[in-house]
């Protein structure tokens, strides 16, 4: 009998939907190829990869196509940042991810006016197609809310 085993020997899955958010970390803006490859690290599609790489897998893989430990490797999964970011963040510092997260930044700041929950108030929907009533439900149970909206709808 054969075994799928996934690449490295180990499935990396990093989602956690219990996760609370911590804005008061220094944050790095996603565009969208890192933003598919934060999904596919979550997911466990880069397995072994556990985060993007560091200095070490990186060189090597550019190097040998092989992971420092030599796992095989060929794709460097790099999260990249401007100098002038690098100088504010520490190696081994937590960070918030965001992607478009500059929107509320620049809203804040008076960049975007008539920013709705900013700069303009939240206006309840008058005929919501659907209420996800989060102070009542756990996180599961609003997920599975939607989906299930989602596929009464023929949307999923």
């Amino acid at each position: 009998m054969y075994k799928n085993m996934p690449h490295g020997g180990t499935l990396i899955n990093r989602i956690d939907l219990k996760a609370v958010q911590n804005f008061s970390l220094n944050f790095v803006e996603l565009v969208q190829l890192e933003l598919s490859d934060l999904e596919l690290i979550a997911n466990g599609a880069y397995s072994p990869l556990d985060g993007f790489m560091g200095k070490a897998d990186y060189e090597s893989v550019l190097a040998d196509m092989r992971f420092a430990n030599g796992i095989p490797c060929s794709l460097p999964i790099t999260l990249a940042v401007t100098e002038k970011k690098a100088a504010e963040l520490s190696i081994g510092e937590q960070i918030h991810l965001v992607h478009n997260g500059g929107l509320y930044r620049k809203a804040r700041n008076g960049e975007i006016l008539e920013f709705t929950g900013i700069s303009s108030p939240y206006e309840l929907p008058v005929h919501p197609e659907i209420v996800i009533e989060t102070h009542k439900l756990t996180i599961e149970q609003s997920v599975k809310k939607v989906l299930t909206y989602l596929s009464e709808k023929k949307i999923l």
